[in-house]
């Protein structure tokens, strides 16, 4: 097969492109006046979609791109509230420089960069990570110690490191242990330990630096209590102006097959209805809504009624966040739907999700066009083996 060069050029950029949406890690949080903030959305989208009250109006506001905006293609991006500093720390966003903690500030829109030594032997790229309510330290889970950063009243970086320390190595069996820590009431609770049953935690009590010394049961009010696998985990905000530390967490499960939140006042689970789709996602939690930010982008929420001692929703199912922003642009999942002789070849996407076909025939522009056949043989090959590797 012989390429031309404006052949090589236009693969090359196709690549690129698609290796930029398919690396790419976004992360969903919100500010202490809880405007929702999607980050990194397809690698390079950043959205600020206001409070609850706006989403179902489709208002969203593009966050400018500013000096120090990470690329978003970290292995393990995650996303911060410091709620007394109004500041949204994010781990793990640049790839080449995964020890860095990236700072966005709202009120003044401005990023900044707060290097981080490591040589203690911790790697944010690979721990499970919970930045604790009332101190604003992170605790890390790394290789079966426990490490802490403290990020004190910090809102903007500053050129000297700040240091991770170790704190200590729990007394709970970490071999071939994937992180998986949820907050509340200043604890750290550990899911899906090895050797724990469904509906039992290990906890690291922050205030004390102190691991509980027996397992928690966290028995359900309705339904199941939440089992023991891999998933995600967001904390739940006070509804109080105070600032009160969390007191519950959510942990979904990586299948999405339900929604449980763990009441860490009188050791409860609570089950509310599934979030949407399939495959992993991110999710963030203001005080009266959970949101999943989905693969794609696709934005959904699920509102709730939260007190100290209690969770519960009217909500049958999880509501969609009108974005007019929003469309997904690629995905591998639709690389076979998109080969030459595909009408719908990375096509936009309609504000509905659906494809439009009268918009095909605007793609023109996009890189990924016009490669012949023989050449998405070799492509698509090349695809697999970036996706392989994420």
């Amino acid at each position: 097969m012989r390429f031309s060069s404006d052949l090589f050029s236009t693969t090359v950029a196709c690549l690129l492109f698609l290796k930029s949406t398919v690396l790419a890690k976004p992360c969903v949080v919100f500010d202490t006046n809880f405007n929702l903030y999607a980050f990194g959305v397809q690698g390079k989208n950043d959205w600020k979609l206001g409070t609850q009250a706006a989403w179902a109006q489709g208002s969203s506001i593009t966050v400018p791109s500013q000096i120090n905006r990470p690329p978003f293609d970290g292995i393990n991006t995650q996303c911060f509230l410091a709620q007394f500093q109004n500041a949204i720390y994010i781990i793990n966003a640049d790839n080449a420089n995964p020890t860095n903690v990236h700072i966005y500030d709202p009120m003044n829109d401005q990023w900044s960069v707060q290097p981080t030594d490591v040589s203690v032997g911790v790697k944010p790229e690979s721990s499970g990570i919970v930045l604790d309510h009332d101190t604003n330290v992170f605790f890390a889970m790394s290789e079966g110690m426990l490490y802490e950063l403290r990020m004190d009243e910090l809102r903007v970086g500053v050129p000297v490191p700040r240091r991770w320390e170790p704190v200590r190595r729990p007394e709970f069996n970490t071999q071939n242990y994937t992180p998986l820590m949820g907050l509340a009431r200043n604890h750290i609770h550990f899911l899906n330990v090895p050797g724990n049953a469904a509906g039992q935690a290990n906890i690291f009590i922050v205030h004390f630096a102190i691991f509980q010394a027996e397992v928690q049961a966290f028995p359900a009010k309705n339904g199941n209590t939440f089992p023991a696998q891999p998933g995600q985990t967001t904390s739940i905000f006070e509804p109080s102006e105070t600032f009160a530390a969390q007191t519950h967490f959510a942990f979904i499960p990586d299948d999405n097959s339900a929604t449980y939140v763990i009441n860490a006042i009188d050791n409860s689970t609570t089950s509310l209805p599934a979030p949407p789709g399939a495959k992993p996602a991110y999710y963030a939690a203001s005080t009266s809504a959970l949101v999943q930010l989905a693969p794609d982008g696709q934005l959904t929420y699920l509102p709730f009624t939260a007190s100290t001692s209690s969770i519960a929703t009217d909500a049958t199912k999880w509501s969609p966040i009108i974005n007019p922003q929003w469309s997904p642009e690629v995905a591998i999942s639709s690389i076979s739907s998109g080969l030459p002789g595909s009408s719908s070849a990375f096509a936009p996407a309609t504000a509905t999700g659906a494809r439009s076909a009268t918009q095909t025939s605007t793609n023109n522009d996009l890189p990924c066009n016009n490669i012949n056949s023989g050449v998405w043989v070799v492509f698509v090959a090349l695809i697999a083996a970036v996706s392989a590797l994420i």
